[in-house]
């Protein structure tokens, strides 16, 4: 099964992010916008709003919605759905998204390095991913052995994880960013400065899933995806 994170930026039409100040040295600490609410802290409400209820009348399994690291950015969630299904849900998704920002006469962003500074937050896709072994008793050690497995084909999921083959992505890792893995392979329980994060729910139950962080916003979700399966369907 799959979990879909996708982040995505709101612009206004000459490129500015929405919502932020003239003097941008005056933006609070990203801490300040997660899951944030007041007029100071959000930007675009409207439209992640209108985004949730257009995807609900449209059967389209999204299933939460929060202001992310900067103002003007935010994230949806889709899935759990098996592979193909929670591709195709993404793509509607983002369509929707895209129709539903016209009505707001704002531009949606989902670029890895929306803001083109080292100093900003960058866009990923994260994907959470579990089968039947890691959610049943003694989940966490094939879990284990499945990131081991991520270890040694990383460079092949990062070239996955590029739609445009122009590393865009990967400068995003290299970026030393809040809540953004590093460029090299790491994994830890809870870190959200990994590549793959193992919740701390799933250490706690011994079984579960974990979210690879290596994605980007325009990730392309049926490569990435399968990406994990041939590497982790071998995985006893």
């Amino acid at each position: 099964w799959f979990g879909i994170e996708q982040e995505y930026v709101l612009l206004e039409k000459n490129g500015l992010p929405i919502g932020w100040p003239s003097q941008r040295h005056t933006l609070k600490g990203c801490q300040s916008y997660f899951y944030a609410v007041g007029s100071e802290n959000v930007a675009g409400r409207q439209v992640a709003d209108a985004h949730v209820k257009a995807c609900s009348y449209a059967g389209v399994k999204l299933y939460g919605s929060n202001g992310e690291a900067i103002i003007s950015q935010w994230e949806y969630q889709i899935g759990p759905l098996p592979g193909v299904e929670a591709g195709d849900h993404l793509w509607i998704s983002r369509y929707i998204l895209q129709r539903v920002a016209e009505d707001f006469d704002v531009v949606v962003s989902f670029e890895p390095r929306p803001f083109g500074s080292s100093r900003q937050p960058g866009g990923a896709g994260h994907i959470n991913f579990s089968t039947k072994s890691s959610r049943s008793e003694g989940g966490l050690d094939w879990i284990n052995k499945a990131i081991a497995k991520l270890e040694l084909t990383h460079e092949l999921h990062l070239a996955a994880y590029d739609p445009r083959k122009d590393k865009s992505n990967e400068e995003r890792l290299k970026g030393n960013l809040l809540a953004t893995p590093q460029r090299e392979f790491s994994a830890a329980v809870g870190s959200k400065r990994v590549c793959v994060r193992v919740p701390r729910q799933t250490q706690v139950a011994g079984r579960g899933f974990f979210e690879d962080r290596r994605p980007g916003a325009n990730v392309e979700p049926y490569r990435a995806m399968q990406a994990l399966v041939q590497t982790l369907c071998s995985v006893k």
